[in-house]
């Protein structure tokens, strides 16, 4: 019974080893850049004009009545 109390808390602590290793390698600053030299996160806002509108009234489909938050919508969801 001892022996394999001893094998799961070694596997249980790999385990968690391993988690913790993966959880601060995605953690380091930097990342991949595109062939530019910049890196791909810079890259990736997407600001669209809807219909000449500035600002939307939400984008909560339970109680959206606008046609503009209505295209939102449609593209969030």
């Amino acid at each position: 019974m001892r022996r394999s109390s001893h094998k799961a808390t070694r596997s249980l602590l790999l385990a968690f080893a391993a988690a913790l290793a993966m959880l601060l390698a995605a953690c380091q600053p930097g990342g991949y850049t595109c062939a530019c030299g910049q890196p791909y996160y810079v890259e990736q806002i997407l600001k669209e004009s809807i219909g000449g509108i500035a600002d939307i009234k939400t984008v909560d489909p339970a109680v959206n009545t606008d046609l503009y938050s209505a295209e939102v919508i449609e593209l969030l969801w």
